[in-house]
């Protein structure tokens, strides 16, 4: 039996009307914040376990019992887009993505985007698509004269346009949407299926981006296979742990390094060298040198200028203090096999969570070691190295073939978890238009976008992930 753990404790803020918790046929609320709405409820006999795990195999891994995977490799660049330092990372789990298919309501939606577009020829090839995904959701019809087809969107990384092409549902997927309907009232148009091979696959504490999903909706998530644990941890403020009942917020730690990087710009050296690593390509060798002469610099300016190095002072203990908050504040839920989750907006804008490994009684420990998750106070890296203080909903990835990431696991061997999360989205994309972003310009990018309510027939489409 899952415990129900305490909530965590809600920064200080104005005096609201406390909002009525939420219900979900089948959930207990876990979480609830009456100040903000944040909310996390949990459905511990959602789908038959089994059953369900039997049915992801079968009809995710081969593809409705054929010989391709729905799986996308994790090498294909569109699960693993460049960073803001250029680097490609793999995700750590195999995804597999799912949407409802949409036409614009009014032709002209499209001919006001294809006229941005080149003549190519490009978005014919979208017919293609649509016949090789059976509609996506939109009933498998002939789709060669009704027009651009648009897809349910959901950007990990809003800083990239690429994502994947969502294909039409399998009945699994269908059917554990219509549920999430029938329970919650809410229609979700967009699933992603994850499979974390064993403990070496986890993702990071992270939060889910907003940019796309509808207000007031719930993330859910529906786990099969081996258990694992979900950990929240507070994203902009925690309660201090100094007994003074004073708050530590993540902006401290921003500004205490802000006020560091400030006194070190203070030397006209480092900031030459600032100046070079900042003009380097990114993963170059003129790069690597000057962060090796940053670092340098840095240690010297330490141990010699007391101004620099009573402001490194203060944004280590600041970080440390943000650190110990947080970890206090965090709190764990286990991820049974059949269960659901739901959790609102208002409780993602304020929470991050990760998914660990659960170890398995009597196995042996496969990697020896931890992670270490010190990055040390790189002078130069205050706007993207600091994964302490980032507030910016994005995902920390392990690499595939490390240690879980923080997971309390200690390296050992656990089973296969398959994790379904299913949104809703009020954004839709066209990955035909997105194929050929290359050197477009920023104007014709946000035709890759329309929102939903541009589109026709939304009720008929999403049918099948309303009824199953």
């Amino acid at each position: 039996t899952t415990a129900t753990p305490t909530p965590t404790p809600a920064p200080a803020v104005a005096s609201v009307t406390a909002a009525k918790p939420p219900s979900i046929v089948g959930a207990q609320l876990v979480h609830w914040d009456p100040a903000t709405s944040a909310a996390v409820l949990y459905a511990p006999n959602f789908w038959k376990p089994l059953d369900g795990l039997a049915a992801l195999r079968t009809e995710v891994d081969h593809q409705q019992g054929g010989n391709t995977s729905g799986y996308l490799p994790r090498d294909d660049p569109l699960v693993m887009p460049a960073d803001r330092r250029g680097e490609h990372r793999q995700v750590p789990r195999d995804q597999a993505y799912y949407g409802v298919c949409y036409r614009a309501a009014d032709r002209s939606v499209d001919q006001s985007v294809g006229r941005l577009a080149d003549q190519s020829g490009t978005d014919r090839l979208e017919e293609d698509r649509g016949n090789r995904h059976g509609g996506g959701g939109g009933g498998g019809d002939d789709v060669s004269d009704a027009g651009r087809l648009w897809w349910a969107s959901y950007r990990y990384n809003p800083d990239h346009t690429q994502q994947p092409t969502p294909s039409a549902p399998p009945a699994i997927i269908r059917g554990i949407s219509a549920k999430i309907a029938a329970a919650s009232g809410q229609v979700c148009n967009h699933a992603v299926c994850n499979r974390y091979c064993d403990g070496r696959d986890s993702i990071g504490a992270h939060g889910d981006k907003a940019l796309d999903l509808a207000d007031d909706s719930y993330i859910v998530s529906v786990s099969f296979g081996a258990a694992r644990v979900m950990t929240f941890e507070p994203k902009y403020s925690a309660p201090a742990l100094d007994g003074r009942g004073g708050v530590v917020q993540a902006d401290d730690v921003k500004s205490a390094r802000r006020a560091f990087v400030a006194a070190l710009s203070s030397d006209t050296e480092w900031r030459e060298i600032a100046a070079a690593k900042a003009a380097a390509a990114p993963m170059s060798e003129a790069k690597a040198a000057a962060v090796a002469r940053e670092r340098e610099r840095g240690a010297l300016l330490r141990a010699s200028d007391p101004v620099v190095a009573a402001a490194a002072a203060k944004a280590k203990s600041t970080r440390e203090a943000w650190r110990a908050a947080k970890t206090a504040a965090r709190w764990h839920l286990t991820l049974e096999p059949g269960s659901a989750l739901f959790f609102n907006m208002a409780f993602n804008d304020r929470c991050t969570h990760a998914i660990h490994a659960v170890p398995i009684a009597g196995s042996k420990p496969i990697r020896g070691g931890t992670e270490n998750n010190d990055e040390g106070l790189d002078e130069g890296d205050d706007d993207d190295d600091d994964k302490e203080t980032q507030t910016d909903d994005e995902e920390t990835k392990g690499p595939v073939g490390s240690a879980v990431h923080d997971s309390g696991s200690g390296g050992y061997v656990v089973g296969e978890r398959i994790g379904v999360t299913l949104r809703r989205c009020h954004t839709v994309f066209d990955p035909v238009r997105q194929a050929g972003v290359e050197g477009r310009s920023r104007a014709w990018r946000k035709g890759i976008w329309r929102p939903l309510r541009d589109m026709g027939g939304a009720h008929e489409a999403e049918a099948s992930w309303r009824e199953g």
